[in-house]
């Protein structure tokens, strides 16, 4: 019996060591943290850029909403990703300054989400988002999301889009959010820029001083884009011929393509005009750097070429109008049937001053008589900013209102 005893009293001391042995285990065992899920899937908007006549179009965006909460008793922390916008800018981005606000219904609870940083993308290319957050109060670890709105603004063109979606609910991941991720980009592209043709340079011989052609020519023009504009042009064209035989070079000035673009225009600019002098047809061409400030005319170029025409007395018709701005991927084409003064032809070369406004390759001079045309609602040209829209860089996101405008004092 003692045997017995000493081997039972042995067996509960084993078992005693055993059990305080596994519950030190269980006490000293490091909780997991729990890693949560985002709540994802594809959110239909519907929408509209209001500086541009509402203009409207679809974005059907990947969205990801995710949820992190650094400690027991926090605010949860919301984190969305949304994929690209839809290219619908004709001009390029190139780190162009974009905000963003998306907002969603978490828990019950409607939270905007919001979030900035820059974007980079070709003309007509997707554009990325940066990243949004925002901060929910709830203590549940599973948390549902409905996305109802989003809204943009990228070099102060902006858009707002609406929805309704009910995204799968959102699991709380234990911890701090992660450090926010720079969005991706896509490089800009930059077309080439064309070098313009001179007109010839043949010392003329003092004699017949010439007189220019004037008038006034209505062109229809339509953007690449699609939208509509009306350009009244005022135009002179001056002639000159070097001896007799030679060709007649040929110099028109017009006046400034009035605009109301919300954003600076910087960029090369290649303008044409179509005419026919003496009954032959021509096309005059200029390249310029073009700088202009929001809201502001602008300059066309002097715009030359040739003809090989008879006489000293010659008519003039035009018939078209077309202007490219190869950085931001827009341009127009302009049609119209206006006849001017008859065109004296002058055995001197046409000065640098003239009729018409001026710009880009020559100057107006005082002796202008020509007004100029202009009005709120007139051509929207968008350029570039420091190599961008400058909607859109050209700021960037850009867009142009749908609708024709006939200038004021045309």
């Amino acid at each position: 019996m003692r045997a017995r005893t000493r081997l039972g009293a042995l067996g509960r001391l084993v078992g005693a060591v055993a059990l305080t042995a596994g519950s030190l285990a269980l006490i000293q065992a490091p909780a997991v943290a729990a890693d949560g899920t985002p709540a994802a899937g594809t959110v239909p908007f519907k929408c509209i850029m209001p500086q541009f006549n509402n203009k409207a179009f679809d974005y059907d965006a990947e969205v990801s909403v995710a949820g992190y909460r650094a400690a027991e008793g926090d605010p949860v922390t919301l984190r969305a990703t949304l994929s690209a916008m839809p290219g619908v800018s004709p001009v390029a981005l190139n780190k162009a300054s974009m905000t963003a606000e998306v907002t969603v219904t978490v828990d019950g609870q409607a939270v905007t989400l919001e979030g900035t940083g820059t974007s980079s993308a070709a003309a007509n290319a997707p554009v990325p988002v940066p990243e949004v957050s925002g901060t929910v109060t709830s203590d549940k670890t599973e948390l549902p999301v409905t996305v109802t709105a989003f809204s943009f603004l990228v070099m102060g063109v902006g858009g707002e889009c609406t929805a309704s979606k009910e995204l799968p609910a959102l699991t709380v991941s234990d911890g701090p959010a992660p450090t926010t991720p720079p969005p991706a980009t896509s490089p800009p592209t930059k077309a080439p820029t064309k070098t313009p043709t001179a007109a010839p340079t043949t010392a003329p011989p003092a004699g017949n001083p010439g007189k220019p052609a004037e008038g006034t020519v209505k062109f229809a023009c339509t953007l690449t884009i699609g939208s509509k504009f009306d350009y009244n042009a005022k135009m002179s064209v001056s002639g000159y011929r070097a001896k007799e035989g030679d060709p007649v070079s040929l110099q028109a000035k017009m006046s400034k393509l009035p605009g109301i673009a919300p954003v600076p225009i910087d960029g090369s600019m290649e303008f044409t005009v179509d005419l026919t002098i003496g009954g032959t047809a021509t096309a005059l061409k200029a390249t310029s750097n073009v700088t202009a400030a929001p809201n502001t005319d602008v300059s066309v170029p002097d715009l030359k070429g040739s003809v090989e025409a008879e006489g000293d007395e010659l008519e003039v018709k035009a018939s078209g109008f077309s202007f490219d701005f190869p950085s931001a991927g827009i341009g127009a084409e302009c049609t119209g049937s206006g006849t001017l003064s008859k065109l004296g032809v002058s055995s001197e070369p046409p000065k640098d001053g003239g009729a018409g406004d001026g710009g880009g390759g020559g100057g107006a001079t005082a002796g202008d008589t020509l007004p100029k045309t202009g009005g709120t609602d007139a051509l929207p040209v968008i350029g570039l900013v420091a190599a961008t829209l400058v909607f859109l860089g050209a700021a960037g996101i850009v867009w142009f209102p749908k609708r024709r405008s006939t200038p004021v004092g045309g």
